[in-house]
């Protein structure tokens, strides 16, 4: 759940969803705005059942495979990640998959309408395939490209190798989580920290695959970065590229992510997962 947000950027996140019409300072327009929100609402009801007959109508179009299991750059950048995860909680590395692996998945990524629309202002992309330990599990029997990488990220040799960079002695890191998003025009991503910062100190590192995205305008096109600030004022890390990159940051590290408002003709796809540490678990 986000925290240490901006009341700036919140309001400027409600208009881009809801309309410049929406009203934060004037008492008297709370009823024009839950008629905005109702109207929003009704909107995403209608594009999401749309995709949902949709996604009935094409499911067995999905029957690609690829033989060889996906490789990764992160072992070869092990101490990078490692020392840099140590000094400053986050770090940025390209070409995270083999080219061919890399080309199956991007050619195979899922179509707009297998995901979700988002009703959140403040978390506003299309999102699905979702897994959560112990908690929502998918069909990974189907052959298409997502479910090879996610059956990859949830095997004990990617676990391993994870560990295997952090060297954790007491304890270690499991996979909690994989979602996997499109973020297009309007999209927006509000600078926060998440909950788990205010209670833990021990390490908790996300991963953030992007898959593909428009390079020529990686700040407007999803490129979620590190800042020092709520408001996105202060950039630590920008992401250099949008295709074939992997962030990596700690969850309970004392700085911000988040991606600006996107602009016309920008894009992004990317998959997301969690590494949790197994105490968490307990």
């Amino acid at each position: 759940m986000p925290i240490k947000m901006s009341n700036k950027m919140q309001i400027l996140a409600y208009r881009n969803m809801y309309g410049k019409l929406y009203s934060i300072d004037d008492r008297n327009s709370k009823l024009f705005n839950n008629f905005l929100i109702w109207l929003h609402k009704c909107r995403i009801y209608f594009i999401n059942t749309s995709r949902s007959f949709l996604r009935k109508l094409f499911i067995s179009t999905k029957n690609k495979k690829i033989n060889a299991p996906p490789l990764t750059s992160l072992s070869k950048n092990s101490e990078t990640i490692k020392n840099e995860i140590q000094d400053k909680g986050y770090t940025f590395i390209e070409n995270f998959l083999d080219y061919n692996f890399y080309n199956f998945l991007n050619k195979d990524f899922p179509k707009k309408y297998e995901l979700i629309k988002s009703k959140d202002p403040l978390k506003n992309y299309n999102m699905g395939f979702k897994y959560v330990k112990d908690k929502r599990h998918l069909n990974l029997e189907t052959s298409s490209a997502i479910n090879t990488f996610y059956k990859f990220i949830l095997s004990s040799e990617f676990e391993n190798e994870i560990n295997y960079i952090f060297n954790l002695n007491k304890s270690k890191l499991i996979c909690n989580a994989i979602i996997t998003s499109i973020a297009e025009k309007n999209s927006y991503l509000i600078p926060h920290m998440d909950d788990i910062s205010n209670t833990r100190n021990d390490l908790n590192i996300n991963f953030i695959y992007f898959v593909d995205g428009n390079n020529d305008d990686i700040e407007h096109s999803g490129g979620t970065s590190i800042y020092v600030d709520n408001e996105a004022q202060n950039t630590l890390l920008k992401p250099t590229t949008l295709k074939n990159s992997i962030l990596i940051y700690n969850n309970v590290d004392n700085f911000y992510h988040g991606f600006k408002f996107m602009k016309k003709n920008c894009y992004r796809k990317a998959i997301s997962f969690q590494f949790i540490n197994d105490k968490d678990l307990i």
